[in-house]
């Protein structure tokens, strides 16, 4: 399915989210972290096949410009790690994309 991640997420007031550097924190800049920097816990729990595979995730997003064809086991990947590493705010703003 294709899956466009260029969207910028917003909070529940309908608002803009921004990251550190003070831009509009977009699905596309969430799922690529969750998937390049998988939280330590997740890390120790990952094979390096399983790392390598996130990795190529992260790349054909990046090669796609944002608007990835991700299949369901792609997104059973990308939510598990967004869901670990961030918190509800961004997580079901990002979910909703990724089940629509």
């Amino acid at each position: 399915m294709k899956k466009d991640l260029n969207i910028v997420v917003k909070n529940v007031f309908g608002e803009d989210i921004f990251d550190e550097k003070g831009q509009p924190l977009t699905a596309r800049k969430v799922v690529g972290t969750a998937l390049i920097v998988p939280p330590p816990n997740k890390i120790q729990e990952m094979s390096a096949d399983d790392k390598y595979e996130c990795w190529k995730l992260a790349s054909r997003i990046e090669l796609e410009n944002g608007v990835p064809d991700l299949s369901a086991q792609d997104i059973v990947r990308i939510k598990e790690l967004v869901g670990a590493l961030f918190l509800p705010m961004v997580i079901g703003p990002v979910f909703e994309l990724l089940d629509a």
